[in-house]
């Protein structure tokens, strides 16, 4: 089944057949991504120390607005 569904599939004919999985491309932040890790640290921590209040202000602006 060329293109179809099954493609980068391999199975071989008859009563056994072996499945090959496709290769998946391996990814890795670059230097510059990694840079990034600190800072999206830091945002996170910070909504989770704050997220109630951050929910508190959207409800609030929710129930201004109706």
């Amino acid at each position: 089944m060329e293109g179809g569904p099954a493609a980068g599939w391999f199975q071989s004919p008859g009563a056994d057949a072996a499945t090959v999985l496709p290769r998946r491309p391996a990814y890795e932040l670059t230097p510059l991504g990694r840079s990034m890790l600190a800072p999206m640290d830091a945002a996170c921590a910070w909504a989770r120390e704050h997220g109630d209040e951050l929910l508190d202000a959207r409800e609030k602006i929710a129930a201004e607005s109706r």
